[in-house]
């Protein structure tokens, strides 16, 4: 707006100046939209690239430290019972550690640091040896499944897993059954996780059948 002086858009037509101003105007928002940012605007931080640079302000306010502030309350996961521990291992000191006499006795409060880990797994394989046995009168019989036993060769447990991995966790096929193979040592392809799934999606059909 400092190009155009006041008297020289005074000497314009009507028409002229109207024109005139409307840029002018529209310039001026664009210059003040051009200096605005998620940090000194009412803009939410979506909206700004991610490649954009900060304002100074915002700048100044980035400096501070990550993490937690001075004054801000710690919070830190609480320790369960020993009780629930699988196991506790009490570490006594065998000397002092100024003049390296030997120490008796255990302390009525010790320091309690505990490790949570995932404990290794392994699939649990059970075997149905299903025995065919003959009468006299000739005719064999063979034993039956127990109630319960899927025909297939995964169970229960293992076909949810897979139907919650695929389906909630959006893994391919094939990248499901990489997990099953490299987390959990069971072999597994691409074309057995499209079975496991429709065998899931047939179990939760199952129950709606028997409604109304």
């Amino acid at each position: 707006m400092e190009c155009v002086s006041e008297e020289w858009l005074v000497r314009q037509t009507p028409e002229v100046q109207a024109v005139l101003r409307i840029l002018l105007n529209r310039i001026a928002e664009l210059e003040a939209k051009l200096g605005k940012d998620s940090s000194n605007s009412s803009k939410p931080p979506s909206t700004q690239h991610p490649h954009a640079k900060l304002s100074k302000q915002a700048q100044k306010k980035a400096k501070r430290k990550s993490g937690g502030q001075p004054g801000h309350p710690k919070h830190e996961r609480s320790l369960v019972s020993a009780h629930e521990c699988d196991g506790v291992i009490v570490c006594l000191p065998a000397e002092c550690r100024r003049c390296g006499e030997p120490l008796n006795g255990t302390d009525p409060q010790p320091l309690r640091h505990q490790v949570w880990e995932i404990p290794e797994i392994k699939p649990s394989i059970t075997e149905y040896q299903l025995h065919r046995l003959r009468c006299s009168c000739g005719k064999t019989t063979c034993g039956e499944l127990p109630p319960g036993v899927p025909v297939g060769m995964a169970g229960p447990r293992l076909v949810a897993l897979s139907a919650l991995l695929m389906v909630c966790f959006r893994l391919s096929k094939r990248r499901c059954a990489l997990f099953l193979e490299q987390i959990l040592g069971q072999e597994a392809s691409a074309s057995w996780m499209i079975k496991l799934q429709n065998r899931a999606a047939e179990a939760l059909q199952a129950p709606t059948r028997s409604w109304p």
